[in-house]
């Protein structure tokens, strides 16, 4: 089995359908542009207090170009009219913008992986349903790894198989995003919890800033920055099952990926790529000793 997460872009639709086959389960999520239409909507309807007709009509026409499949067509116009019903109530109430903006962008995610689903004629579930959060009593919200890998040994039982990805559901049932890019960490828990052979990411970026290869730890440093392609929160569960991933860019086969294991083509401490330096010191001396990375003092070259 391997686990791969695409981000969809309506001209790459062929491509990603190519690469889902009967050993695959392919977790789906929106391309920026996309998102950006649905935010843009969003704001007009709730914040500027108007009706976002021509947004929502530029939505219902992007979908519709990805299949001819009348099932799908018709739930791709039932789903734009209930979005529009959901923000023209909006105007008249008062709600959290980021609550609304969670829901609609999961029904964003889940029209792509329907339109991917349309495709390849596999089975499709709704990420939401698999990706369980919950809440304490001060109102703070947690990803639930216990309920979410109940949800994926249950629910997760046959392949080719199309999910959305980047959001959850809470125990009192309101729709979460679920960190930076939930469809990613979504993808290595299911690997983990079924034991794929791989995983593979296929995003908007030229794998990780272009490196090579990187292993597990320089991954999760490195993306802890903003500019990062994915969260680091992803990495962990591939580390812990000793899965790699393989992190490709959606637009650029040309560009062979980052591979994320064990290894790494860097044998220095110190990695370096553009305007960011990466270096990792390791030791048990550390340990206990506060204060100790304020000692550090690492000498670089000047700029050239």
């Amino acid at each position: 089995m391997i686990v791969k997460s695409f981000v969809l872009k309506r001209q790459s639709l062929d491509s990603i359908a190519a690469q889902i086959d009967a050993r695959t389960i392919a977790v789906v999520r929106p391309q920026r542009k996309i998102e950006a239409l649905f935010r843009e909507a969003i704001r007009l309807t709730l914040v500027q207090k108007k009706r976002s007709d021509a947004e929502l009509s530029q939505i219902e026409a992007y979908f519709l170009e990805m299949s001819p499949d009348a099932a799908y067509q018709a739930d791709v116009k039932a789903t734009v009219e209930g979005i529009a019903t959901y923000l023209r109530e909006g105007m008249y109430v008062q709600t959290s913008a980021v609550a609304v903006e969670d829901y609609v962008l999961a029904k964003c995610a889940r029209m792509c992986a329907e339109a991917v689903n349309a495709c390849v004629k596999g089975r499709f579930i709704d990420g939401t349903e698999i990706m369980l959060c919950r809440s304490d009593a001060a109102g703070e919200q947690f990803f639930d790894w216990t309920a979410s890998r109940e949800q994926i040994r249950e629910r997760c039982t046959d392949t080719p198989l199309v999910i959305s990805g980047g959001y959850g559901r809470l125990d009192s049932g309101y729709v979460v995003r679920v960190g930076k890019d939930g469809a990613h960490l979504m993808a290595t828990l299911i690997a983990e919890v079924l034991k794929a052979e791989s995983i593979e990411f296929h995003i908007e970026d030229h794998g990780v800033d272009g490196i090579p290869a990187m292993t597990y730890d320089e991954a999760a440093h490195y993306c802890a920055s903003d500019r990062a392609p994915f969260s680091s929160s992803a990495i962990w569960p591939a580390k812990n099952a000793g899965i790699p991933i393989l992190v490709k860019d959606i637009a650029d086969d040309s560009f062979a990926g980052t591979l994320i294991s064990t290894e790494s083509v860097h044998r220095t401490a110190v990695l370096c790529d553009k305007d960011l330096v990466l270096i990792t010191v390791y030791g048990t001396g550390l340990l206990g000793r506060v204060g100790m990375s304020g000692g550090i003092s690492v000498l670089l070259p000047p700029p050239a």
